[in-house]
């Protein structure tokens, strides 16, 4: 270990006994679930808030590079250390306070969304944002990505869902934004900082707006022959004004034998929720649509995203059984305008065959969020068509006036595809926030930009 490395270590140690430095906590925290690593100079993992700010304060003091990570659901790498202290929240589980008159709680970063839902059951209130790790990813986590999932389509984004921080700046401040029960409204930066991907602050406190559960929900399986009949079906129900609460497609794989592609329909699995009124109105509105397309449907009581779930295992059995798939696979983030889904998955289709790989495409179809997912052999080679796959897909969301990323950010993953979506100036703009907040580079250093330091 370098000396400095050893002199830092030294600093850290005298406000907390929770840091490792040994092999096999260090290959614990080297990746998140992005399929690069990057290396960790040491593991730190507070008990409490106090013992958090504490190491924070003497990484910032001393210019020591760190970053702070949850459970590492994130797909980008955001999470992947570079060469960087990673100090861990998971032991900051506390939920504060459940306030259901103001309609609020009140968690530390490192609690997770099935325990507070778990909580909040007890007073018929939930937190709507739900990514499909949600019962392992963290809450500050889903802050610091701007997590999306299912709920969103309806209830919106996790920053619609957060009323306020409590944060430390890379000088030491700890202030409070957003306008919180009990406190002055400050300047409202939440918009900047939740999905700054953890690359400007440090998050030590969350308000969140919590809702009632609704009084009736039904869901609903239906199957398509293609995955045109999906698509158009899913443009015509939009079009009658009904919106769902969930959205999901698990469209017809992409595979380059078109025979075996046959073989499967395209699934939705929607969701209505409201009071008995609302849902029966969605319920008359979607029928006839389904019925002249001729497509089955059943409703069901089981939870949309375990049924999701079982779907998509059973998928994967089923074609294990009809061709070779390979054992690894890469899932990517991107968005479509909705009335461009079919033109996306055509497209997707057409590139399963160009590259001879199979690609799966399970994603938010409400609101035009795609997760193509390559199944690929984890070798040099492999990589390389991955990269030329994932690029064409970005390339042609864009091209369809859509986004490189929707919900699981930019991190290291997209970082070389930035300049494709932003020009000079605006990049440039975020590069001047991240250079103003952080002029160190020390927070989540090489993360969304390719630049290098901000010295």
């Amino acid at each position: 270990m370098m000396k400095m490395e050893s002199e830092n270590l030294i600093y850290l140690k005298k406000v907390t006994q929770n840091i490792f430095s040994n092999p096999t906590f260090l290959k614990m925290y080297k990746k998140d679930a992005y399929y690069e690593e990057g290396e960790a100079s040491a593991i730190i993992i507070p008990d409490s808030l106090d013992e958090f700010v504490n190491v924070v304060k003497v990484c910032i003091d001393k210019k020591i590079k760190f970053l702070v990570r949850g459970s590492g659901t994130n797909y980008t790498g955001g999470t992947i250390p570079q060469d960087c202290i990673v100090i861990v929240t998971t032991k900051l589980n506390k939920i504060i306070e459940i306030n259901t008159e103001m309609e609020y709680a009140i968690v530390e970063p490192g609690v997770i969304n099935e325990q507070l839902n778990n909580a909040l059951s007890k007073f018929n209130y939930k937190f709507t944002p739900d990514p499909t790790s949600y019962n392992i990813c963290t809450i500050g986590g889903n802050v610091s990505e701007n997590a999306g999932g299912p709920n969103c389509l309806f209830y919106g984004v996790t920053h619609d869902h957060i009323l306020g921080l409590e944060i430390m700046l890379l000088d030491g401040t700890i202030m409070k934004i957003g306008s919180l029960e009990g406190f002055l409204p400050y300047n409202n930066f939440k918009s900047l900082l939740v999905g700054s991907e953890g690359t400007l602050c440090i998050i030590l406190k969350i308000w969140v707006k919590i809702i009632k559960k609704e009084e009736n929900i039904i869901n609903l399986r239906i199957e398509c022959k293609n995955n045109t009949i999906a698509t158009t079906l899913i443009d015509s129900l939009f079009s009658t004004g009904v919106l769902p609460n969930i959205l999901e497609m698990i469209a017809q794989p992409a595979i380059p034998d078109k025979e075996i592609a046959k073989h499967f329909n395209s699934i939705l699995l929607l969701r209505f929720a409201g009071n008995n009124s609302y849902v029966e109105y969605c319920k008359n509105k979607i029928l006839p649509l389904i019925i002249s397309r001729e497509c089955e449907y059943e409703f069901f009581d089981e939870d949309i995203m375990y049924v999701r779930a079982k779907l998509i295992k059973e998928r994967k059995i089923q074609l294990s059984k009809l061709t070779n798939i390979k054992p690894k696979q890469y899932l990517t983030d991107c968005v479509v305008p909705r009335s461009k889904l079919g033109d996306i998955l055509t497209f997707i289709s057409e590139l399963s065959i160009k590259y001879d790989v199979v690609i799966l495409n399970t994603f938010h179809a409400g609101d035009g969020n795609i997760h193509p997912t390559i199944l690929y052999e984890d070798n040099e080679k492999e990589r390389r068509i991955l990269s030329k796959v994932k690029e064409e897909i970005l390339e042609k969301c864009l091209a369809l006036s859509g986004s490189i990323s929707a919900e699981h950010g930019i991190g290291i993953e997209k970082k070389d595809y930035l300049s494709k979506m932003f020009n000079n100036h605006e990049i440039e703009l975020m590069e001047l926030v991240k250079s103003t907040l952080d002029p160190y580079n020390i927070l989540n250093p090489d993360k969304i930009f390719k630049w290098g330091d901000f010295n």
